[in-house]
């Protein structure tokens, strides 16, 4: 019998089963723990500006804290001209959470027509600077075809852009493009390492459905093929420790 990595919860019928990963901005966290693709999103700026800074590799201080914080002020306010202003000013002087933020607005369609393409191409702008969670948006608009041009392989490689920088939820859709055929043949223990890596990074409701996805993995896997993908995961983990 083929020994489960996350003890206590292999089979377990869990409540989240069917959990889809959707925008990675919600209120809470850049990251994750939104309901779902299409749904309206509520702000909490005292939680959201948190998550953002932690979404990517850059510290910003002084004046660009200040006028970041007022963008989101604004936009907690419905004040969309003015957080669209700030969000533009920061843009224009390189900072990727401006750039983040004017993709969501843009996709959201905060004070706007929503605009799959200036999303896209703002998402991408902060993806190419080292964000995360524009990378993990930028893959849900190349895996969709979503205002740029469908292009699975992109999709991957900014997932994997994402998950190396410790975006929880792009492990997960890496585990999931493994296991099913869009990237060619099924890949079964490269899936089982990017949801047993997922399972690591992220917490609470958002991890009980990565483990959910090991348990229904392993019910397709040989023995062989889980000591496979365990053995991968153990490897990539040693080198991507979580940060917190």
């Amino acid at each position: 019998m083929v020994q489960c990595l996350w003890q206590g919860r292999c089979g377990a019928d869990d409540p989240q089963r069917g959990w889809r990963y959707g925008t990675g901005y919600q209120a809470g966290a850049v990251h994750g723990q939104d309901s779902g693709e299409g749904e309206e999103l509520k702000i909490t700026v005292p939680r959201f500006l948190p998550a953002i800074l932690l979404a990517t590799s850059l510290t910003i201080s002084g004046p660009a804290q200040a006028d970041i914080n007022q963008g989101f002020a604004a936009l907690q306010a419905g004040q969309f001209d003015d957080a669209r202003a700030v969000f533009t000013a920061e843009a224009e002087s390189g900072n990727v959470i401006g750039e983040f933020m004017l993709g969501v607005m843009a996709e959201q369609g905060f004070g706007q027509a929503k605009d799959a393409a200036q999303a896209a191409s703002w998402y991408k702008s902060a993806a190419d600077k080292g964000m995360a969670s524009a990378a993990f948006n930028l893959a849900r608009f190349y895996e969709h075809g979503n205002g740029i041009a469908k292009d699975v392989g992109k999709a991957h490689d900014y997932l994997l852009q994402a998950a190396e920088n410790g975006h929880g939820k792009a492990m997960h859709n890496l585990g999931r493009l493994y296991q099913q055929d869009a990237l060619g043949e099924p890949d079964l223990a490269e899936s089982l390492k990017w949801y047993s890596a997922a399972a690591t990074h992220l917490s609470n409701a958002d991890r009980a459905v990565a483990i959910t996805s090991i348990d229904d993995l392993h019910k397709l896997m040989t023995a062989e093929q889980i000591q496979d993908g365990d053995a991968r995961y153990e490897a990539w983990i040693a080198e991507h420790p979580p940060k917190n």
